[in-house]
């Protein structure tokens, strides 16, 4: 009995060939953040708890495919008033989450360009955000930035008092570190 059930083993925990690994994130050493620039001052955020499918080609290198989510109550600047404000401006009872899905990405050597849809508000929008792949080890880190117009996704300007507002562009940068499986 012993015989069959150690091949039976190996076999399933060795990835058929041509299969495309994934990157398992580590959610301790990731980090999705935000900044956007108000009257005065810049406000910073991140998320809290985000999930990842992240697919490479067989071979490595970079990914084929790519889906991040999370749900907008995860999102925090770490003040209870302006995060309250927030969730009511997102609508997130309305539009509980956001999502990027990956479609295409182009470049040659470290720094690629994805392309993607990001869903926010209830309102789907493409974009390209250009990351850098670096790989130490075994772990693998994806990095990158996005500047995202809010207003793209029918969220209106924030004023306050004819004298405070929020920029409707946002800063999206994000490390996403793991090891492929």
């Amino acid at each position: 009995m012993r015989r069959i059930l150690i091949p039976a083993i190996l076999l399933f925990a060795v990835p058929p060939a041509g299969a495309r690994p994934e990157l398992l994130v580590d959610d301790y050493k990731s980090a999705i953040n935000f900044s956007v620039k108000a009257t005065a001052h810049t406000i910073e955020g991140h998320v809290i708890s985000f999930s990842s499918r992240i697919h490479f080609a067989p071979e490595g290198g970079f990914p084929q495919s790519a889906e991040i989510r999370f749900e907008v109550a995860d999102l925090t600047t770490e003040h209870d008033e302006r995060d309250l404000e927030m969730l009511k401006w997102l609508e997130s009872e309305k539009f509980p989450e956001v999502l990027f899905e990956m479609v295409d990405v182009a470049g040659t050597g470290n720094t690629r360009i994805v392309e993607g849809s990001l869903t926010l508000h209830g309102v789907t929008r493409g974009v390209s955000i250009p990351i850098t792949i670096t790989t130490l080890g075994k772990v693998t880190t994806i990095t990158g930035e996005a500047e995202i117009e809010t207003r793209n996704f029918r969220l209106p300007k924030i004023r306050r008092a004819l004298v405070m507002s929020v920029s409707p562009s946002v800063l999206i940068e994000f490390s996403l570190v793991g090891k492929l499986q």
